[in-house]
């Protein structure tokens, strides 16, 4: 996790509505793809690292990403990029830093549309971020945190709009809120808010909308969708969660299992129990007894609960309903997060676990297309990277065929 350790930025470029007055070349008008897609992390969804340099804020971006590691994303079929940015950068910089920043990334944005892809430029709040996480973003309808981002949605969207290019659209925030809003209103009429404002300066801009929940399935049930033919949903999905993020020491559900495989198998119970009790053993911050308690739990609830490919059917089955319902095409309904954490946490990594996680992405992504929806994995780089960190970079050709094979 990266923590911020600037000093704090007014973000008075902003907020004055620079970023819609700062022209580059327009990108090229052409058709939008979205069907195959991937996120890429690690370019501008964390703060600038080391001493901030206004003329140039981020490291190059092939400082991760190579102009060939592009060209293999392409031929395995990949035809648009997620693309996460961090919020909290641009609401706290400097005029300077904010344009410069700004101009960075569409250059990579002009990068991305030369190879053919077409991008959703996600904002993406971090969770450790100590003034713009999610929640704190929503203080109120009229704080003064949500007023300043929602400038600065504004301001964004006038900018991508002035790209003169249908290959663009912009994802208004990335899992804004949990199951429940602590207090206030629910995240649906903040982004009433965000929708409004942005359609302002970028009548026709592709805006991406979302549920809480973490953007989940059942998130959607507050959502009433605009009658705009240029708005995207998003939701993500990992479930059965306690096998996507086994082990993950943020999660309070599923951070003390180990060695769970995909599809549900009575048969794998006693060998996930081990794993999970040395995993426990190994891992534990509260007691072993409290860790073991927990573990067992959820271990319980995940055997006596069939999960599938045909529970994974089911579950797109329920969105189509909603979408259906809130007038909305296939279209445009986004899998926008789907994958495995492999690193970090309590995935094995032996053939069976690999075998596991390249079912599921089989599953997931052969489910989304039969219904319409366009997916795209989490993720390239990372915990749940499908080049794994490797230094030749190579996809992972057992996730490519599952991804893209019959």
């Amino acid at each position: 996790m990266t923590t911020d350790k600037r000093p704090m930025r007014l973000a008075r470029s902003i907020l004055a509505g620079t970023l819609l007055f700062w022209t580059a070349p327009a990108l090229a008008q052409t058709t939008a793809t979205f069907n195959h897609g991937i996120n890429i992390t690690r370019l501008y969804d964390s703060p600038p690292a080391g001493t901030l340099n206004p003329a140039a804020p981020y490291a190059p971006w092939q400082n991760e990403l190579s102009a060939a590691e592009l060209t293999r994303l392409r031929q395995a079929g990949f035809d648009f990029v997620r693309l996460p940015i961090d919020p909290g950068f641009f609401l706290d910089a400097d005029a300077t830093s904010s344009k410069n920043g700004l101009t960075q990334i569409i250059v990579f944005l002009h990068t991305l549309e030369a190879d053919g892809f077409s991008v959703i430029v996600d904002l993406h709040p971090r969770t450790n971020s100590p003034d713009w996480t999610p929640q704190l973003t929503l203080d109120s309808l009229t704080g003064p945190k949500f007023t300043k981002y929602a400038q600065f949605v504004s301001s964004l969207a006038g900018r991508l709009a002035a790209e003169h290019t249908n290959r663009l659209i912009l994802e208004l925030m990335n899992e804004p809120q949990m199951c429940v809003a602590p207090s206030g209103p629910d995240w649906t009429v903040f982004q009433q808010q965000l929708i409004a404002g942005a359609r302002k300066v970028a009548p026709t801009l592709g805006l991406v909308v979302t549920g809480s929940c973490y953007s989940s399935i059942d998130g959607l049930a507050k959502l009433t969708v605009p009658k705009d033919p240029n708005i995207y949903v998003m939701v993500h999905f990992y479930e059965p969660f306690l096998f996507t993020h086994q082990g993950a020491p943020w999660s309070s559900i599923s951070r003390y299992v180990a060695g769970v495989r995909y599809p549900m198998n009575t048969a794998d119970q006693p060998g996930t129990q081990a794993a999970s009790v040395a995993y426990v053993n190994k891992t534990a911050s509260a007691t072993v007894a409290v860790a073991t308690t927990q573990m067992q739990t959820q271990l319980n609830n995940y055997f006596a609960t069939p999960f599938d490919a045909q529970a994974i059917t089911k579950r797109f089955d329920q969105l189509a309903t909603w979408a259906s319902a809130a007038g909305v095409p296939p279209s445009h309904v986004f899998i926008g997060e789907f994958g495995v954490m492999i690193q970090g946490g309590g995935f094995a990594g032996a053939p069976a676990d690999l075998a596991a996680r390249s079912q599921w992405m089989h599953d997931v992504s052969s489910a989304a297309t039969a219904h319409g929806f366009p997916w795209a994995v989490w993720g390239y780089h990372g915990q749940f990277g499908i080049v794994s960190d490797n230094p030749s970079r190579v996809l992972d050709p057992a996730v490519i065929q599952a991804l893209f094979g019959p």
